[in-house]
């Protein structure tokens, strides 16, 4: 016990150190849906991942002087998008959000808008025997808008959260690891939450 928590004293009293957290894309693929078909129609895309972008400081003394930078805005957005590519007929993404006479002059059935309203990152660090673990869990919000040509046919919000464990490392290098895979987990359960209110819409089906 000693050895780890001399390794961690030497790397919380060490010059801070950045290490980017790596996000891959991770769309949804497990989508529960009443229906046998995708939800019909042409859909402009647009997607808000702003919150995506984040640093990350571990709490408590160890590790406290390390940062760690996480961009998923690119990886969410492209997960966005090839979720709804296999719950939708057609989706298009577009850089911005279009009116209904815009939508319908590009002859869009509707515009799907997809929101980043919160990312929420917490690590902590897990002293082991020889070594220790970083923890990272990652709680994530969306909000997913359908804008049809007589109005919202769909509002919600959902959530997603998940954990993962990584080795330290020397130098608390693997929280970066823990990070992205945890934020990774989060984005995946929140997009099947999402997809899953998507495609069992009625109003997105043409049922009231």
């Amino acid at each position: 016990m000693w050895r780890c928590c001399l390794v961690l004293a030497v790397a919380a009293m060490a010059g801070g150190c950045s290490y980017n957290a790596p996000t891959s894309v991770a769309p949804a693929t497990n989508i529960y849906s009443s229906y046998d078909d995708r939800v019909p129609g042409r859909f402009a895309l647009v997607v808000d991942a702003d919150r995506m972008a984040q640093v990350v400081s571990p709490g408590g003394y160890a590790c406290s002087a390390h940062r760690f930078p996480v961009d998923a805005r690119q990886a969410f957005r492209t997960s966005v998008l090839r979720t709804f590519e296999n719950i939708a007929q057609s989706v298009e993404p577009v850089e911005r959000a279009l009116s209904r006479e815009q939508l319908a002059a590009a002859g869009y059935d509707g515009l799907i808008r997809v929101t980043v309203e919160d990312l929420d990152v917490d690590v902590a660090v897990i002293p082991g025997f020889w070594t220790a673990e970083i923890e990272a869990d990652a709680e994530l919000t969306v909000s997913l808008a359908v804008e049809g040509p007589d109005g919202r046919r769909l509002g919600t919000t959902v959530e997603g959260r998940d954990d993962h464990r990584a080795d330290a490392g020397a130098a608390c290098e693997g929280g970066a690891q823990a990070i992205g895979r945890a934020v990774e987990k989060a984005m995946k359960e929140a997009l099947e939450r999402a997809g899953e209110r998507f495609t069992n819409a009625p109003r997105l089906r043409g049922r009231s």
